[in-house]
């Protein structure tokens, strides 16, 4: 058994080193776009094994016991990969994909070549995103010929196109007005609210301390109410009214004092209720002015250990309700609003009403949102919940009741809160818009004019203020005649020195709208490519491209009419996602390509063919590989010539092109002296065409395969009366390294005057002649090599022949 295992462990080793040898190793990824999919090529240097996962818009490719070559460079992201990642963990290589749209279909194809592989993706739009049941609708569409609505088309997308006046008057970015959340309060005193006496525990009070309570006069309560405590003898009477001294400085905003009177009683009294009651009101008076997410978790712990027949449970809920509201936890407030074990008093059933309204108003329901408001407008609850009121206009406003939310925004207006006065720039500026829309007409729009320069000169300096600048320049622009001009004046500032991104972005983009309203398209286009660039998530991206959409197809066909190709080329370029997506029809694009091949801008011309292939359906590509492959291989360029030539024979295996391709391929490889590589594509292969035999031949003997080359150029019969020079001379040259020295003479005898070979091939005469014993022809020969041969290498073993010689006598 032994003996056994001795035998079998050189196996086993060599198996594994084999198996370590052959792990595969990425060289090369790659990728090429069509309409709506995405070709990733993989190259490798063996099969490896591999797995797809597909994770919404990432795609992981995981390459089992496989690394990546040192040099393997990632293919470029753009606006449809927008991340590529690669990881090595334990002799496992994955490759991350990120999408900016989730990939509808993945299919996955080995290439012509067992270590080649393909990713075809059909890649995913906005569209497909919010429509998944309609994604398939997609699929089948043509680049040129489309059939149904491209509802991702910014400009089907956009109400702008054909009339950006209509923009000009009724674009509006989103304003925040966000008054801080206002918390409900007990009922005063909230001593009422401790059992067993309740109601009864208000005797403690002097009407003095009752009577100011109903004036809201807190401060002038607190010595009031200090006095009765020094007075008071009793425990439990001191105890609820050190509750009713914390009670009136929470209403009086004395923050610091109140939660002193709260935090003691209820660490004192832990478990009696006085010490539950003022736990909840300090928790309470966190929420409102120190954390209400921390004060939210505080409430919830409190919860669990209160009797839910405590008069305090109902109030202690909707501060949770508020808390949520006020730290945006939305799902917990809509929880804790379907709650139908605990009973709400009267008084607060209107409060409960309200936070519904705010929660459908935050969960983006803005009719259930309206309804809720309306119901409770007029009951005088708006008074103090500024936050609340806020959502009601601004509900008003999105449903285009505009009269109604000047008058809903004066309010919030001149209701006096500090957080309120704090937005009181945007508030204000929010009711001028809702007076500029509430009245139709280009008098009004005149008239307001100077409404939004008061906003500008009251606040200067602010978001309100500078909006209400960037409106009045619009209203200028729709009302007064041939003022496009003086409109940029007045935009580019904006534009480039605002301190709102939002504000920048707006201005920047009404600057290259007017530079189109004054025919300068060419400019506006500029203007849109960068406004693009700098702004990829705004809210005026699908806008702005809808205007360039609109502008690019005309300036095109101006440039290419004008003989300006490369400035077309280069704009076609730089907006090619725009013909990708079929936004743009790039049938004009053809011309082109073939103009710059017939003027021998053969760099720009291989640019556009790459570009065509870009942009064309699968089926449509076909003719564009040929000339873009010709093109490539004309300028060195191996690796593009490899790629494209690649695709083609993967997509078109009976193609029209397929040897043409496949010629230039052979002939590409040898010029990197990819010979072996090269050669295998030819082996077993029956071609018609003698060109293949005579590569075949030529790759055999630059692979020293002297015999195989031997029989080929013999087959092709080749000889001294064909006058080819080349076929003839590797026909000599693998006659001699095969030994038959009489026939290689005869056929390097007619190349003695072949300049390329020349000294090659007296060299070889010399060598034959010493071996046929003609010792002084020899010499003559290698002498003949060192006088006036060019090719330094035969020179120097003529020379060194010609020293053996003279050594050897």
């Amino acid at each position: 058994m032994k003996n056994t295992f001795l035998f079998l462990l050189p196996i086993i080793l060599m198996t594994i080193a084999g198996q370590a040898l052959a792990q595969p190793i990425i060289t090369q990824i790659s990728k090429s776009y069509s309409y709506n999919s995405v070709q990733l090529f993989f190259s490798f240097t063996s099969p490896p094994k591999y797995t797809i996962n597909n994770k919404g818009k990432r795609i992981d490719l995981t390459l089992e016991n496989t690394i990546s070559a040192d040099k393997l460079v990632l293919p470029e992201t753009d606006g449809k990969i927008v991340k590529v990642l690669s990881l090595l963990k334990d002799k496992t290589t994955t490759i991350s994909f990120f999408f900016r749209y989730p990939p509808q279909k993945i299919k996955v194809a080995p290439g012509q070549e067992a270590n080649k592989l393909i990713l075809d993706i059909l890649l995913g739009n906005e569209f497909t995103t919010t429509h998944p049941l309609s994604a398939d609708r997609l699929q089948g569409m043509s680049v040129l010929q489309r059939k149904t609505e491209d509802f991702s088309n910014p400009v089907k997308a956009s109400p702008y196109p054909g009339n950006w006046q209509k923009f000009l008057k009724e674009y509006e970015t989103e304003l925040k007005i966000e008054p801080a959340v206002q918390f409900s309060m007990v009922p005063f005193p909230a001593i009422t609210l401790l059992p067993p006496d309740m109601e009864e525990n208000i005797a403690l009070l002097p009407s003095e301390i009752t009577e100011g309570a109903g004036l809201k006069s807190w401060n002038d309560l607190i010595p009031l109410i200090i006095e009765q405590l020094s007075n008071e003898k009793d425990p439990e009477n001191k105890k609820k009214l050190t509750l009713t001294y914390g009670d009136i400085l929470l209403r009086a905003g004395n923050f610091q004092e109140a939660y002193k009177q709260f935090y003691l009683l209820s660490i004192q009294y832990t478990t009696e209720p006085v010490g539950i009651l003022a736990k909840y009101l300090l928790l309470r008076l966190q929420a409102e002015y120190a954390n209400p997410y921390l004060a939210n978790i505080e409430l919830r712990n409190l919860e669990s250990g209160m009797d839910k027949n405590n008069p305090a449970f109902p109030y202690l809920i909707l501060t949770q309700i508020e808390t949520a509201l006020a730290s945006k936890q939305f799902e917990q407030m809509g929880t804790l609003l379907e709650r139908d074990d605990v009973a709400l008093p009267a008084r607060i059933a209107p409060m409960k009403a309200l936070r519904q309204a705010d929660y459908w108003l935050a969960q983006g329901d803005t009719v259930k949102a309206h309804a809720g408001y309306q119901l409770l407008d007029g009951t005088g609850i708006f008074t103090e919940h500024n936050a609340s009121l806020n959502g009601y206009c601004s509900v008003l406003y999105r449903h285009e009741r505009f009269k109604e939310a000047a008058d809903c925004y004066d309010r919030l207006a001149k209701q006096s809160s500090t957080g309120t006065q704090q937005q009181l720039d945007m508030i204000s500026f929010r009711k001028a818009m809702a007076k500029l829309h509430g009245t139709p007409g280009a008098s009004h729009e005149s008239d307001m004019i100077n409404d939004f320069a008061q906003i500008e000169s009251t606040y200067p300096n602010t978001e309100a203020g500078t909006r209400a600048a960037l409106k009045q320049i619009d209203l200028k622009l729709l009302t007064l005649k041939n003022w496009e001009k003086p409109a940029l004046t007045y935009y580019q500032p904006l534009a480039e020195m605002a301190v709102s991104r939002s504000i920048r972005e707006e201005a920047s983009f009404k600057v290259a709208l007017v530079y189109h309203m004054l025919g300068q398209n060419a400019k506006s286009t500029d203007l849109l490519m960068t406004f693009l660039r700098d702004f990829k998530s705004g809210p005026l991206h699908d806008t702005a491209l809808a205007l360039l959409i609109e502008i690019l197809p005309d300036l095109l066909k101006e440039d290419i009419k004008n003989g300006k190709y490369i400035e077309a080329l280069v704009l076609a370029k730089q907006n090619r996602y725009l013909f990708i997506n079929n936004w743009i029809d790039i049938s004009l694009l053809l011309d082109m390509a073939e103009a710059y091949r017939q003027l021998g801008f053969f760099n720009e011309a291989s640019k556009m063919y790459i570009y065509l292939l870009d942009v064309s359906t699968q089926e449509d590509k076909e003719p564009y590989y040929l000339p873009l492959i010709k093109l490539a291989y004309e300028q060195g360029d191996y690796e593009v010539v490899e790629e494209y030539a690649d695709q083609y024979a993967y997509y078109y295996p009976k193609g029209q092109d397929l040897e043409e391709v496949l010629y230039l391929r052979l002939q590409n490889l040898m010029t990197h002296n990819k010979y072996k590589e090269a050669l295998s594509f030819l082996s077993g292969k029956n071609f018609k065409e003698p060109r293949f035999k005579s590569l075949e031949a030529t790759l055999a003997f630059y692979l020293n395969d002297y015999a195989r080359a031997k029989i080929l150029l013999e087959e092709m019969q080749v000889t001294p009366a064909t006058e080819q020079v080349d076929h003839l001379f590797m026909l000599a040259e693998s006659t001699y390294q095969l030994g038959d020295i009489q026939k290689a003479e005869e056929l390097f005898i007619p190349l003695q005057q072949d300049s390329l070979h020349q000294d090659q091939v007296v060299f070889r005469l010399a060598e034959i002649a010493r071996k046929n014993g003609q010792r002084e022809r020899a010499l003559k020969l290698f002498t003949q090599i060192v006088e006036t041969g060019s090719n330094p290498l035969w020179k120097e073993l003529a020379k060194k022949e010609l020293v053996l010689t003279a050594l050897s006598k």
